[in-house]
C-alpha cells in the first residue's frame, strides 16, 4: 500500500488512504524537501556546519527545445510550459532554502542539463528500456561533470 502511495500521482492514478492518513506521490507537493532533510540532522543533534547537502533535481532546463520550440499543439505548448516553470521552482527554492540555511555545506547540485532530450507529460510514466534508458545515461552523464567541477560549484551557479 505504502509503495502504491508513493507512484499516486493526482489525476492520473487516486491517492491510497492509509492509518487515517491521504497518501499520494510526494511530488504532488514538494519533489526536494531540504528543509525536512536539514531539520531531521538537527533533531539528532548536528550543528548546521556539520551537515552536509546533495540534492538531485529531476527537471532538466527545456526552455531551449530544439526539436520542438513550438510545438503546434496546446498539450505540448502546455507541458513544455509546465517543464519550463518546474526547472525554475526547483532552482528558486533550492536558492532560496540556502539563504535560510546558510551554514550547511552545499556539496552537489545534480539536474539533468540535457532537459529536451528527456521526456515530458505523460510519456514519463512509460517505464520501458526505450524510455528509461537514455534518462538512466543522461543521469550518470551529468552527475560525473558535477562532481568533477568540484563540490559546491553548481550551488555557486545559483
Amino acid at each position: 500500500m505504502a509503495v502504491t502511495s508513493s507512484a499516486s500521482i493526482p489525476f492520473i492514478f487516486p491517492n491510497r488512504q492509509l492509518h487515517g492518513m491521504t497518501l499520494m506521490d510526494g511530488g504532488t507537493i514538494w519533489n526536494n524537501d531540504p528543509h525536512m532533510a536539514v531539520k531531521r540532522c538537527r533533531d539528532m543533534g548536528y550543528a548546521d556546519k556539520d551537515i552536509v547537502l546533495d540534492m538531485i533535481q529531476c527537471g532538466g532546463n527545456n526552455s531551449t527545445t530544439p526539436k520542438d520550440t513550438v510545438s503546434g499543439n496546446a498539450y505540448g505548448n502546455y507541458m513544455r510550459d509546465y517543464d519550463i516553470g518546474t526547472y525554475y521552482k526547483q532552482m528558486t527554492d533550492a536558492s532560496k532554502f540556502m539563504q535560510e540555511a546558510p551554514h550547511v555545506t552545499y556539496r552537489y547540485l545534480i539536474f539533468p542539463h540535457k532537459g529536451a532530450n528527456l521526456p515530458s507529460g505523460l510519456s514519463q510514466l512509460q517505464f520501458t528500456p526505450d524510455v528509461t534508458g537514455p534518462m538512466i545515461d543522461i543521469g550518470k552523464e551529468d552527475a560525473k561533470n558535477i562532481i568533477a567541477a568540484g563540490e559546491g560549484y553548481m550551488f555557486k551557479m545559483l
